[in-house]
């Protein structure tokens, strides 16, 4: 009897586990993969931007809820609003939301840092929800320039 008992368990527990094991393959997960649909941005900008640093810096300037045209290169503007501005240890991080009222409502995202050895070091990057592309903020050589990535890669990277 106690024999008997002991493989009922057994049955029951693996007919609780192929239960199991059946109704995890009949559910659909969805898996995120990337919508290479997506449209442009930026279609007609070149993968390299040269940047003018004057230009961003100008943009530090500015208040939350300030409508401003940002020129941040020679025929590269984007029109829109301060939304957010944040300035944190006495000053040494500032950083800014600018979301622009064209381009799909690209939103720019930057930052300023002030290092301990009195340098200056900026980031910022251009994207938006319903687009493919995006634009970062890198530097070589002291100069700073946008460079255009696919947002995926970004998001890998």
């Amino acid at each position: 009897m106690n024999q008997f008992k002991k493989h009922m368990r057994c049955l029951c527990l693996l007919i609780m586990l192929l239960r199991l094991c059946q109704s995890g393959n009949a559910q659909n997960i969805p898996i995120n993969e990337p919508d290479n649909n997506l449209p442009a941005a930026f279609p007609t900008i070149s993968d390299t931007i040269p940047v003018t640093i004057q230009k961003l810096e100008a943009v530090f300037n500015t208040t939350a809820g300030e409508e401003i045209t940002l020129e941040l290169s020679p025929g590269f503007i984007l029109q829109g609003k301060i939304i957010t501005k944040t300035f944190k240890y006495g000053g040494a991080i500032e950083s800014f939301n600018f979301l622009s009222n064209q381009k799909n409502n690209m939103l720019v995202v930057g930052t300023k840092t002030k290092l301990p050895s009195g340098a200056t070091s900026y980031s910022c990057h251009i994207t938006g929800k319903e687009v493919i592309d995006a634009l970062y903020l890198s530097v070589k050589n002291g100069h700073y320039f946008f460079l255009k990535k696919n947002i995926h890669t970004l998001r890998a990277e």
